[in-house]
Order: structure tokens, then C-alpha cells, then sequence
């Protein structure tokens, strides 16, 4: 994507789970909601609520993750701005923008490089 390290700390791909996994949430999602739910992962969570609630930082977060953050709201009490989001008005095969959130397709399914290249301006013109 071409970008410079003088941005990094404005910027964030999230990860829902602040400890090593093998990609469970669509083949084992009991487990995935399990794992995200645990005890192990809630400092994360509290943390990252801190994050995405920071309209100083830049967060790419993938389409599919706004059902799992509302999952979250309703188990935790976190994650409040994810209420207002409609899934129904993203875009999946675009970038789309709400406040500091950009949402885009999951980079491992398959995300098209025209979407790529958008992040990457979306970033270099920070």
C-alpha cells in the first residue's frame, strides 16, 4: 500500500481478539464468540472500545466485523457507536466511511485492489 511509517500511530487494522488464533469465526463461531467473550480477551476489548471511540485514529475494520461489534454491545456494554452503523447501507465491494471508521471487505476474502488503493489514499491524504 506505499505508506509511510510517519502515519503509523493514526492508523489501525483491529484484531477482536487480543490473543493468537487460527481463523475460527466462520468454521467455529461458538468458539470464535467464546474467545472474544472470555475473560483472557476482555482488557482488549476495553481497550479497543477506547480506540475506536478516539476520532483522532484512522480504523479500517472489515464489513462483517459491525454484526460481531453489535454482538459485543448487547454481551458487554462496549462498543455503543456500533448501534447507529445500518450494515444494510455498506457497501461490501467499496470503502465506506462512518466518522473515523472505514469499513471495507475482509482483506483475507478477498478484497479487490480498488478498494486497496482507496485505503491508501484515504491514509496518505491524512
Amino acid at each position: 500500500m506505499n505508506l509511510s511509517i510517519t502515519i503509523a500511530d493514526r492508523i489501525s487494522f483491529v484484531e477482536l481478539i487480543g490473543f493468537p488464533t487460527t481463523g475460527m469465526s466462520s468454521s467455529n463461531p461458538k468458539i470464535f464468540k467464546d474467545y472474544i467473550l472470555s475473560n483472557e480477551n476482555r482488557k482488549h476489548l476495553i481497550e479497543l472500545d477506547s480506540l475506536l471511540n478516539d476520532t483522532g485514529k484512522t480504523i479500517f475494520l472489515f464489513r462483517g466485523s459491525i454484526n460481531i461489534f453489535k454482538f459485543m454491545r448487547k454481551k458487554t456494554g462496549l462498543f455503543v457507536k456500533f448501534n447507529e452503523i445500518d450494515i444494510s447501507k455498506i457497501i461490501p465491494t467499496d470503502l465506506n466511511k462512518v466518522g473515523n471508521l472505514y469499513f471495507h471487505e475482509h482483506l483475507s476474502i478477498g478484497i479487490s485492489r480498488a478498494t486497496l488503493i482507496k485505503i491508501s489514499e484515504v491514509i496518505n491524504n491524512m
